[in-house]
């Protein structure tokens, strides 16, 4: 079925709809933090949240994407704590697509083609705590649909991680609702010790979704995605 978007593009001062048809389903595996996708693809990345504080002040917090040897900073230099932050849990979503198509041919090396996400908090003006989805993943919970919903409540009087995530959960299962081409990932960089009340696992929250050309993400967002 093809759904008309109400996100107006203007040209020659001529306003006009966008259309979108239903996004394509990649197929992709998670391992050990890392999702491979099995076939072509287009990513789109997108900060659902993020709730640190520290003695009652926000702690920046950067995101960085990697897929294969390609590094994108979606929102500015990740190693710049004040251009680049991303606290805050009452901003709406930001989105941005990575305007390429990244081929995955047979019997290619998965690495290549390889997605991760990094989260870093500072304090200070230095880095406090980094993880990655791969090399740190105790630091990084990653949801599909079909996952049950995590119960972590936020330290102190900080949104939690169902703030966050609230339109991705079926109520009456408890599980999380997702497209099959999309995952979610939960960051803790707040603390190193995932066993304390401190880990709250929504220092960042991240949708990653995939396509096969921009169109299929004009679905989930309903103004302009930033491009690279």
């Amino acid at each position: 079925m093809i759904k008309q978007l109400f996100t107006m593009a203007l040209a020659a001062g001529i306003t006009a709809p966008v259309f979108a048809g239903e996004p394509e389903r990649i197929d992709f595996d998670i391992n050990a933090g890392k999702i491979t996708p099995t076939e072509d693809f287009m990513i789109m990345v997108s900060v659902l949240g993020s709730a640190i504080t520290s003695g009652g002040e926000d702690v920046p917090v950067t995101v960085q994407l990697k897929i294969g040897n390609k590094v994108v900073n979606p929102w500015g230099d990740f190693g710049d704590a004040n251009a680049a932050d991303v606290n805050d849990p009452y901003a709406p979503t930001r989105n941005y697509i990575v305007n390429e198509l990244f081929e995955v041919a047979d019997g290619s090396d998965p690495a290549d083609t390889e997605v991760t996400v990094t989260g870093r908090s500072w304090w200070e003006g230095e880095v406090h705590i980094e993880a990655n989805s791969h090399e740190q993943s105790e630091q990084v919970k990653i949801l599909r649909d079909g996952d049950t919903v995590p119960g972590v409540k936020g330290l102190d009087d900080q949104a939690d991680v169902l703030h966050f995530i609230k339109p991705y959960i079926d109520f009456d299962t408890n599980r999380i609702t997702l497209d099959e081409n999309q995952a979610i990932y939960l960051f803790e960089i707040g603390t190193t010790d995932i066993n304390s009340s401190a880990a709250d696992f929504q220092d960042l929250v991240v949708l990653v979704t995939f396509g096969k050309t921009k169109r299929d993400f004009f679905k989930y967002t309903a103004r302009e995605a930033l491009y690279d």
